[in-house]
């Protein structure tokens, strides 16, 4: 299951924190927005009192919970010295586990700075982080983005279920401000991302329409502009 690493990565890094009270409403919901408008204030509150030593679990916690309060340069600030500490090769898991929020977080950073409409950012943002990156680690990513938001949004009800109250610990804030991050980004994301894969290929490959590859599902076959690799790109 896609979702799985993240969600272990979100738990893991949330045990990691004190635990001090929080609260959230104890109605708030996805359904009826009530979540999404009570997150900032959450996140704000937990900024004010989280500290860790370790500098990377730090800085993780920070940019997410940057990016719940709304504060994007902040969040993008952190999220770059976290990224600065780590080296993303093939097939990466950390990469895969944090490239939709990376994608999210710049191109709303992008939207805000420069005055336009997400689906432009995310465009743009999208088309400069996959021009740095090898064949191998785009079709992984693109893979990874290709990810229902139902699957998040599922693991946020869960985590929401599990309240008894509008108390809520620092590790408990955490994860759910870490589940919250990572659905908003999946969510905003998946309108054009299947647009935006393509569009990359065509950047790539060069599909030949006339080969077919036949086995459960057709294939085409796409071979890299100025190379022999081949590809094949379901139909």
């Amino acid at each position: 299951m896609k979702s799985l690493p993240i969600l272990l990565a979100l738990l893991v890094v949330a045990m990691r924190a004190s635990a001090q009270d929080l609260t959230l409403p104890a109605n708030a919901a996805m359904a009826d927005g009530s979540l999404a408008q009570a997150m900032p204030a959450l996140a704000r509150a937990a900024l004010e009192q989280y500290q860790n030593p370790d500098r990377d679990t730090y800085l993780q916690n920070r940019y997410r919970l940057q990016l719940a309060a709304g504060d994007l340069a902040g969040a993008l600030t952190s999220f770059n010295a976290w990224r600065d500490q780590h080296t993303y090769g093939t097939g990466s898991s950390s990469r895969i586990r944090t490239i939709a929020i990376e994608l999210y977080l710049r191109a709303r950073a992008r939207q805000s700075a420069d005055h336009i409409a997400l689906d432009a950012a995310l465009e743009s943002e999208f088309k400069q982080l996959f021009s740095t990156m090898s064949d191998r680690e785009a079709c992984d990513l693109e893979w990874a983005l290709g990810t229902s938001p139902r699957v998040f949004e599922g693991l946020l009800k869960q985590v929401l279920a599990r309240r008894t109250g509008s108390s809520l610990t620092l590790p408990e804030a955490l994860t759910l401000v870490g589940i919250f991050d990572v659905t908003q980004a999946y969510q905003s994301l998946a309108p054009k991302i299947e647009a935006l894969a393509n569009a990359e290929d065509d950047r790539r490959y060069v599909v030949q329409e006339d080969v077919l590859i036949r086995g459960r599902e057709p294939y085409r076959v796409c071979r890299r502009r100025c190379s022999r690799a081949p590809k094949r790109r379901r139909m």
